[in-house]
């Protein structure tokens, strides 16, 4: 599997030197980031456009009704800010990023929105559904597993644009995050995003508006193969073309033999066509803990994330570009 230290040997390097200098954990990774990017400690100040760094609560409606919560930290970037979406594991809810990682990415520049897929946390009812239903409505379905994928992640990508269109992130340089049940919901978003034509207000499809193709870069923690509903071979099969440029990142605890076989099954997928060895990264950890428990542990799956974002996002050279047709403008 690919070695994924050739990721950080920034990071490395700057970590010898905060010790030097008494930084330690966290703020050791930050300083490292921040080397990698060229930034400063200034992200939480406002920058020269008076765009301020902030968290805010917000939710979104499906196309089926749905209301969908989710948590937005803002970057001070601008248009020069990448995104990321926070994707918790099954019975979980958005509040798994809270323990430090989401704020990290902000603090680096990132815009990040965390989210609460349908029937977890404050997603958690249907419309016209109360409490006590939800609470005895059983295990998700086929058709839950297919809507997050279709219909919440797709919600939660209109409000990115509405953002974009602002000026406050470029939505083109996103990338997701996503646990062990979630991972197969943005392996199927990821595919469907990426099928969506340009809009034809240009003779040549390279100059014409982009209505999707924006994931980047998918970072898995202990990811789950397949879903009822959502089977991921036809979709990794697509995303790995080499024409997409799209990276995957696959970490689990290695002390787990059924995590390691379901990531083997990912990356071999993935990595099954020339020209993509150096996009693709398969990370154990030896540990039993799988999904976003192995997050603030001291195990270093943050630091491997943020590099793997910074490699495959955040350093990419993509413009900001208004995502209207010419045709509208």
């Amino acid at each position: 599997m690919y070695d994924t230290t050739c990721l950080l040997p920034a990071v490395r390097q700057f970590r010898s030197s905060c010790r030097k200098t008494g930084r330690t954990g966290a703020a050791a990774l930050l300083c490292a980031a921040l080397l990698l990017t060229g930034g400063s400690p200034a992200f939480a100040q406002n920058n020269d456009d008076g765009i301020q760094a902030s968290v805010t609560e917000h939710t979104v409606t499906t196309a089926d009704g749905w209301q969908i919560s989710l948590t937005y930290y803002q970057s001070t970037l601008g248009k020069k800010a990448s995104v990321v979406v926070l994707l918790h594991g099954e019975g979980e809810n958005r509040l798994v990023w809270q323990n430090g990682f989401a704020q990290q990415l902000q603090k680096m520049g990132y815009c990040v929105a965390a989210v609460d897929l349908r029937r977890h946390g404050q997603s958690a009812n249907a419309p016209g559904e109360t409490g006590a239903a939800a609470a005895s409505r059983g295990s998700l379905s086929a058709n839950d597993y297919q809507a997050m994928a279709a219909s919440d992640l797709e919600a939660v990508k209109d409000f990115l644009l509405a953002q974009h269109q602002k000026g406050l992130l470029n939505v083109r340089k996103m990338a997701i995050v996503a646990s062990e049940m979630s991972a197969p919901v943005a392996i199927s978003y990821a595919t469907l995003d990426w099928a969506k034509r340009p809009y034809p207000d240009a003779a040549d499809l390279a100059s014409r508006t982009p209505r999707g193709q924006d994931v980047r870069a998918i970072a898995l923690l202990s990811p789950d193969e397949s879903l009822p509903g959502l089977p991921t071979g036809r979709a990794l099969l697509t995303l790995r073309n080499p024409a997409f440029n799209i990276a995957f990142l696959l970490c689990y605890g290695s002390k787990d033999r059924k995590a390691g076989r379901e990531v083997k099954q990912i990356y071999t997928k993935l990595t099954g066509i020339a020209g993509n060895d150096d996009r693709m990264y398969s990370r154990p950890f030896a540990n039993q803990l799988q999904g976003t428990k192995l997050l603030g542990r001291g195990l270093k799956v943050e630091e491997t994330i943020i590099g793997f974002l910074q490699k495959h996002v955040a350093q990419q050279d993509i413009p900001w570009q208004d995502r209207r047709s010419r045709l509208e403008q």
